[in-house]
Order: C-alpha cells, then sequence, then structure tokens
C-alpha cells in the first residue's frame, strides 16, 4: 500500500510537472538565485559581484511572487507533493544533527531552507484548498484544518499576540536570567504563531471580500454581502500613511524608521498569497552578511642583529580600530579571532607615518586588563617581581578574570614575548589603550541604546571606577617590567558625543544620557572620571600620557556637533557582520559590533592629536621625570600590596559601590546592567511599543486584505471559468483531477 501510494504521487508530480512547469522552474529559479547569493556573501565576494548576485535574485523574487500572486488570484497555486515534503523534513534533520556532529551553526541554513519549503508546501495547501500537487497522507490533516480555517488562524494569531504580551511581561520583570530566557522562548514561539495563523485569517478575510454576490465571483455567495474591498485598502492605507509620517517625524534616528517599515513590508507579505516574506528575509540576511575584503597582514622585516625597531601598540577596541570598514585578515572571523585591527586604527597609522619597520599590533576588541597580564603558571609568571603583587594576579586568576583574547592563544604580554624572540623585535615606544572594558563601557553602550533612561543607573559605574584603578595598577606594573628601557604612552578615550542641551537626531539619546556619558568619561567634577583615573594610575608609573579626551571634539566629529557636516567620526550604530561561518556572518547579534566606535574619520583625528605630542618628543625618555607626589603614591599602592595582598584582591574585586564591577553572578555590574536593558526592552513593549506595533501592523494588514481581495474580485470577472466557489465541503479540499490555473504560476 505504502509502494502503490508512493506511485500515485510519483505519477501527480510527473503531470503537475508537465502541465506547469512554470511554477517548477520559479521555484527552481529562486532556490538556486538565494543560495548563489548567500553563498556570495558567505565568501565575501567582491561588491561588483554580489550586485550583480543580488540582481539575479531580485529577478528570481519578482517572477516567483508574481507567480505565486496570479496563481493565488485563480486559486490554482502549486505546492510540493507530500514525499518530496517529507523528503525536505528528513534533509533538514540530517542538517541539523550533521551540524551538531560536526560545527556548532554550519548548515543552520541549510536545515531552515528544506523546513521552509517543507512547511509553506502545507501552508499553501492550507490556503488554497485547490492548490494543485495532488492529495496524499496530509490530506486528512489539512482538509480538517481547511474546513475550520478561520477558527485555527485566529487561534494562532491570537495565541502569537498573547506569547508576546507574556513574553514582554517576563522580560519587563527580568529578575533572573531564566525569565529573560523564557521571554525570548515565548517570541519565538509567538513568531511561529504569527507566521501560521495570519496567511490563514488573512486567506479567510480576502475571500469574503472578494465576493460581489455572483456566482462567478471568487466567493459567489448573494446572501452573505461584504464591504466593497477597497473601503478597507483605502481606509487603512490613509491611517497607515498618517502613522507612518509620525514615526519619521518623532523618530530620533532612521533606524526605528526602518524597523517600522520593514514589519509593516512583512505583514503585506504574508497577508499576500505568496512567500514574498521569505524572499525579504532571504535578501536582508544576505545584504548584512557581506563584509568588506580583509587587508593582508604587512609583510615581517628583515631581521637584523641589533633588533627591529618596534612600535607595540597595547589595548583594547579604541586602539584595535574597531569601527572602521575594513581589519587586517584573520583578525575579524566570528567564532575566533575577532580582535579586528584596522589598517586604519590611529596606531597602525602612526607606525607607518614614523617609519617603524615594525608594528607589533597586539591591541584587540574587548580586551580588558586580565587579556593583557601574564598567566598565572606561564612561562613568565615571575612577573611582576614583587612577590604581593603576583599574589595579587593570583587572587584575580582564581576568580577568572585573567585570560587570554578573543581569538587569540596568549595574553598580549605573552604574545609579545614570543614575538619579540622569533622576530628580534626591539621596542622603540609602547602606546596603551586600557581600560574601558574594565569599566564596563560597552555594557553602558547597550544601556543607553536601548529603551529607558540609562543615567538613572550611573551608580553601578561611577562608584567602581576604583576597581578599575586597581586592574590597571597591576597592568602597568606588568608593563613596565616588560619593556623597562622604552618609553610608555598611555591614551585616554575619546569624548564621543558633544555634551550640549539642544536635540540631536544623530543619536537616539536625551540630553541627561549624553550627559552621563559625558561624566562617565570626564568626570563631573576633578579627577573622578575614567579618563582622570587612567590619566592618574598612569602617572604614578611614570608613563607618558596623551588626553585624547577631546581629539574628536577639536576636529567636530562629535556625535550632535553641527559642523560634523552628518559625517561624525564614531559610530553611534554602525551595522556590519563578521566574517567566519554562516551561522556567524548570518547571526544577527553579531551586526551591530561596531556601534560607539571611532571610524576611519575618528582615528585620523585621534593621530593628528599622537602626532603633537610624538612631534614634541622626538626622542622620548624610557622614564620621564615624575614628580614626588606621584613617586609617593605609587609607593602607596605597592604598600597596600604588601599588606595583606589577598585580602586587598578581594577588596578590590568584590567591595566597590552598589555592584561588583568583575563578577558575572547576580552581583556583577555587568549582569545587573544588561538586566536592566532587557527589563527596559520589556517595559518599552508594554508602555506603548507592543500595542503600537500591533496596531500599525493590523493597519497594514486591513489594507493588503483589501487590495488584494480587489485584485481577486477583478480576476474573477475577468476569468469566471477558473473561479470556483469555496463555499464547498472539505472532502474537495484536496481534488484528484489536476485543474487549469492562470499562464503564470508559482
Amino acid at each position: 500500500m505504502i509502494r502503490s501510494s508512493w506511485s500515485e504521487q510519483r505519477v501527480r508530480v510527473l503531470k503537475a510537472v508537465r502541465h506547469d512547469p512554470a511554477a517548477i522552474g520559479y521555484l527552481a529559479f529562486f532556490c538556486l538565485a538565494a543560495i548563489v547569493l548567500l553563498a556570495a556573501a558567505r565568501t565575501g565576494a567582491e561588491s561588483l559581484t554580489i550586485q550583480s548576485f543580488l540582481a539575479l535574485f531580485i529577478v528570481a523574487t519578482t517572477l516567483w511572487v508574481r507567480g505565486q500572486y496570479l496563481d493565488g488570484l485563480g486559486r490554482r497555486q502549486w505546492v510540493l507533493p507530500e514525499p518530496v515534503i517529507f523528503a525536505f523534513l528528513i534533509a533538514a534533520a540530517l542538517s541539523l544533527l550533521l551540524m551538531l556532529v560536526i560545527t556548532p551553526g554550519s548548515t543552520i541554513l541549510v536545515a531552515a531552507g528544506f523546513f521552509w519549503l517543507a512547511t509553506s508546501a502545507a501552508i499553501t495547501r492550507v490556503r488554497d484548498p485547490k492548490a494543485r500537487g495532488g492529495k496524499g497522507w496530509l490530506n486528512k490533516p489539512l482538509s480538517w484544518i481547511v474546513a475550520r480555517r478561520r477558527r485555527v488562524g485566529i487561534v494562532l494569531t491570537a495565541t502569537g499576540v498573547g506569547g508576546l504580551i507574556a513574553g514582554s511581561i517576563l522580560l519587563a520583570h527580568g529578575a533572573y536570567d531564566l525569565e529573560i530566557g523564557v521571554a525570548m522562548g515565548f517570541f519565538l514561539a509567538s513568531l511561529a504563531a504569527l507566521a501560521l495563523g495570519i496567511p490563514l485569517v488573512s486567506e479567510e478575510a480576502i475571500d469574503r471580500l472578494a465576493n460581489d454576490g455572483t456566482p462567478g465571483s471568487a466567493n459567489g455567495d448573494p446572501k452573505k454581502r461584504y464591504p466593497h474591498p477597497l473601503v478597507p485598502a483605502l481606509g487603512g492605507a490613509a491611517v497607515l500613511i498618517a502613522l507612518t509620517v509620525a514615526v519619521a517625524l518623532l523618530a530620533n534616528t532612521a533606524v526605528v524608521v526602518l524597523v517600522f517599515a520593514a514589519l509593516l513590508l512583512i505583514i503585506v507579505a504574508q497577508a499576500s498569497s505568496t512567500h514574498a516574506d521569505v524572499a525579504i528575509a532571504v535578501a536582508l540576511v544576505a545584504i548584512m552578511g557581506v563584509t568588506p575584503h580583509p587587508q593582508p597582514l604587512p609583510p615581517s622585516p628583515p631581521l637584523t642583529t641589533e633588533g627591529v625597531r618596534t612600535l607595540v601598540a597595547i589595548g583594547d577596541s579604541y586602539m584595535s580600530g574597531e569601527g572602521a570598514s575594513i581589519f587586517y585578515d584573520g583578525t575579524d572571523e566570528g567564532g575566533g579571532n575577532q580582535c579586528r585591527r584596522a589598517p586604519t586604527a590611529w596606531a597602525a597609522l602612526a607606525a607607518g607615518d614614523y617609519g617603524y619597520p615594525a608594528f607589533e599590533f597586539l591591541a584587540c576588541s574587548g580586551a580588558t586588563t586580565g587579556n593583557v597580564y601574564y598567566q598565572r603558571g606561564g612561562a613568565y609568571a615571575n612577573i611582576p617581581a614583587d612577590s604581593d603583587a603576583q599574589a595579587y594576579r593570583d587572587r584575580l586568576a582564581d576568580r577568572g578574570l585573567i585570560g587570554t583574547q578573543r581569538g587569540d592563544r596568549d595574553t598580549q604580554l605573552e604574545s609579545w614575548q614570543k614575538d619579540r624572540q622569533k622576530a628580534n623585535l626591539r621596542p622603540d615606544l609602547v602606546v596603551v589603550s586600557l581600560g574601558g572594558n574594565d569599566a564596563g563601557f560597552s555594557t553602558i553602550g547597550a544601556m543607553c541604546l536601548a529603551p529607558g533612561e540609562c543615567h538613572t543607573q550611573e551608580k553601578l559605574w561611577l562608584d567602581s571606577l576604583n576597581q578599575v584603578r586597581d586592574r590597571l595598577t597591576l597592568a602597568y606594573a606588568q608593563i613596565r617590567e616588560t619593556f623597562p628601557e622604552t618609553a610608555v604612552v598611555t591614551v585616554s578615550y575619546p569624548d564621543p558625543i558633544a555634551a550640549i542641551d539642544t536635540p540631536c537626531d544623530q543619536v537616539s539619546l536625551t540630553m541627561k544620557e549624553r550627559k552621563f556619558i559625558h561624566e562617565f568619561l570626564v568626570g563631573k567634577g576633578t579627577d573622578d572620571g575614567l579618563n582622570d583615573v587612567i590619566r592618574k594610575t598612569s602617572d604614578e608609573f611614570g608613563f607618558y600620557h596623551v588626553d585624547m579626551e577631546h581629539a574628536l571634539a577639536d576636529a567636530h566629529l562629535q556625535l550632535c556637533d553641527e559642523d560634523n557636516a552628518e559625517r561624525p567620526g564614531i559610530n553611534f550604530v554602525g551595522l556590519r557582520s563578521v566574517r567566519g561561518a554562516a551561522d556567524q556572518r548570518f547571526n544577527p547579534a553579531n551586526w551591530i559590533h561596531s556601534s560607539l566606535h571611532p571610524n576611519e574619520r575618528g582615528h585620523a583625528a585621534m593621530l593628528k592629536v599622537f602626532r603633537t605630542w610624538r612631534d614634541a618628543h622626538p626622542a622620548p625618555e624610557p622614564w620621564p621625570s615624575i614628580s614626588t607626589d606621584a613617586e609617593a603614591s605609587k609607593a602607596l599602592t605597592y604598600a597596600s600590596w604588601r599588606n595583606n595582598p589577598v585580602a586587598k584582591a578581594d577588596e578590590s574585586v568584590t567591595n566597590a559601590g552598589q555592584c561588583d564591577l568583575f563578577e558575572t553572578n547576580e552581583q556583577g555590574c555587568r549582569t545587573l546592567g544588561s538586566r536592566w536593558t532587557a527589563q527596559q526592552v520589556g517595559l518599552m513593549l508594554l508602555k506603548g511599543g507592543l500595542w503600537f506595533s500591533v496596531a500599525a501592523a493590523a493597519l497594514a494588514w486591513i489594507f493588503s486584505v483589501g487590495l488584494f481581495a480587489y485584485h481577486r474580485r477583478r480576476w474573477a470577472a475577468s476569468h469566471p471559468s477558473t473561479m470556483e466557489s469555496v463555499a464547498e465541503p472539505a472532502a474537495r479540499a484536496a481534488p484528484d483531477t489536476l485543474h487549469p490555473g492562470p499562464s503564470q504560476s508559482g
């Protein structure tokens, strides 16, 4: 019997292909174009090549969606038969299994593609009970749904909206990671329910509105007359246009407008008798996954007996060049090395400007002082030489606060020691940018990008700067012992946003939030900001210090500076992906890493400040003269280590302000900041964001079903022989015979 069923399906498939080869051709053309586009984005093809493949994808999508839409007007869509559906489901399962065995995420797109092809066929079959492709094993359950299409669609849609509300409530509470995780589960389940429910409700509404009361209409039932479809279409369009204009006027950034437009476009696609929403998603993922070709690493200089004169750059993303358009090859690999070292970083440019034969680029995006320290038990565990400082270091290591950075096997100082010996490098100058990630600046940025007023949480961060000072002290001690005969230069962070009391359309931040970011860096009064901590600690060790605080301001490149000609030197929301595997490149979580980082213009301004200092110090001394007060402060710092260094480490790590800056548990500042961010998103949804989005989506849906019903009514009037009433028994939901359809098929 199974063999007979498969044989019947095979005959039905062959008949369908012979009857309407365009349907198969358009589907195959779309799938091929999508695969080629995603593959080109995955491999990092040239921009012109990507544009060509994108144009091909648009052509394939237009033909495919147009064919589907025309078939939907005539109620004769073509779907995959059951054997093919089951084959695709098995392929999706095998792809997921392969992903678990080989590399996590390696075949997720393949699995998603097969799963979509299978489920889309079932959705189309339910939406159009006369869909061509023949009946089979799924006929009975699908016929049951067809007979109850309106109720099933309403239940699924209501469930989806209810899930969004429940997820928002959990997110707004968000006191525990479990609640946030469950909220994310609700959101994902809700999107799935809406993706199934909206097409069913849409088809029912289109069917009813298309009824003009004549037997040849789309739903020819003279006893059930509904408003002319242009009434909801024009009414929904009018209100929707007014709402869109209001969003454009009220939104602080273009990102909000783009998200709003994307929401409306997806609703229109869902309401249509097509899979245009899938085409939109594929195009978006492909475009966001495109990254520029990396620049090859500079060649190694020839070895010399006296050592190769080298500029050494140690630090974090503000030194590595995060925020640039192009990075060095191998430093922007999702899931691997994500140090994102850019040839346009100011330190890299300075190495070329001052003729350094070698440039040791150790800085890494996301690095903290713990990524600079020597690790306990390594070849250089005796640095710093002071045993009490070593005890302090070991205590931090016990808490997991010292380790390698993203993608590198060694810490920055360990990498220097290995490269120095291998290439006979001779350090001539060391530049250091550290402290921002220790202070939680990335978490602060996420909090300020989120809804809510991030300045209300300033105590979490301002009260914890003493912990940053302790970490910098240990880092500077190790740097000084590593480079005893080399001048060391520390730099502060540039103030990113102009502290003005007027609205600014370059950032979606309130004036109080902008003021908080400014005060976090430069302080509220005297010597109480992050840059002050860096400068004072640097002075204690006799390092040079270059004040980058006003680098962007002096060049009029700050965000909100009216003189930057809409070309600031720092990205507010920088959208670009990472290189590497598909699961990394096409993962939306990796698309905003360049936000709140200086771009090429910003690094050029920082280079100008460094040049001013360097030209004034053509031959910087390894140990510049420092004041007696600085020497005394340094002596007191070391004395605090000698007085029970383990207790000092515990005090530094656990007793600072309202939260612990370096803990990852419930009391950690970063944990509290991330939860606050999630709560603000939930509150924003509950206070209006969700209801506003639902209202906008409903208006877009009303407009869509009215427009599509009008088209179907006109089609019915011009093609009466192709239309049948859908008010028929469920038993006829999947007929055995193939019906002639429109000339264009999808």
